[in-house]
């Protein structure tokens, strides 16, 4: 299956949707224009909403249906052009090895060129030759190379740290867990309960 498979799939899921987007849009309505105000009108607000249940438990799996081959299309996708991808980012990684490692011998040339300058300087030799190669060997070790500042900062002592870069974070997930427990009275909360109406699919 490739592109034009996926493609060919589209107009028969946008023509489902479409269907669905109906039937939901009627549901909508139909849940806006109901009045609960008894228990015969409890109890059908009750069954409509286990019908409804149903019908986005049903639109869900339709959904889940077309989606599920795209998956298989995009991961074998993948596969084919992930090898490519690996080689360049492979032949980039081993170019720019390949250029630090230059950096660094030249680098090391230079070195060994301000030595040998330094050693004929203090003999009372010429160093005019020398000097000049010190000087090819700081430009081939910094062409190319830019600087840009990036200042950063690291804690060393978080008793000395002003105020106010603390921040305070509350914990909710501890205090659901206790109010879930059974706690009931928590200093700086309030705790109440607020049912919510839970109602069996099927």
């Amino acid at each position: 299956m490739g592109a034009t498979a996926i493609t060919a799939t589209e107009p028969d899921a946008r023509e489902v949707a479409k269907a669905n987007l109906q039937r939901a849009q009627a549901a909508q309505a139909y849940a806006t224009s109901v009045f609960v105000f008894d228990q015969d009108s409890f109890d059908a607000a009750q069954e409509a909403i286990k019908l409804l249940a149903a019908e986005e438990d049903s639109q869900a799996e339709q959904r889940d249906s077309y989606i599920a081959p795209l998956k298989t299309v995009i991961a074998r996708v993948k596969h084919d052009f992930d090898p490519a991808l690996d080689a360049l980012k492979a032949a980039r990684a081993m170019l720019k090895s390949k250029c630090v490692d230059y950096r660094a011998e030249c680098a090391r040339q230079r070195v060994l060129a301000e030595q040998h300058a330094q050693r004929l300087l203090d003999e009372g030799r010429d160093a005019t030759d020398a000097i000049v190669a010190v000087q090819a060997t700081t430009a081939n070790a910094t062409a190319g190379v830019h600087f840009r500042d990036k200042w950063v900062v690291e804690v060393v002592d978080a008793a000395t740290l002003p105020e106010k870069y603390f921040k305070r974070v509350i914990d909710f997930e501890a205090l659901d867990a206790d109010v879930r427990a059974g706690a009931r009275q928590i200093p700086g909360t309030k705790i109440e309960n607020r049912p919510v109406m839970v109602t069996r699919r099927g």
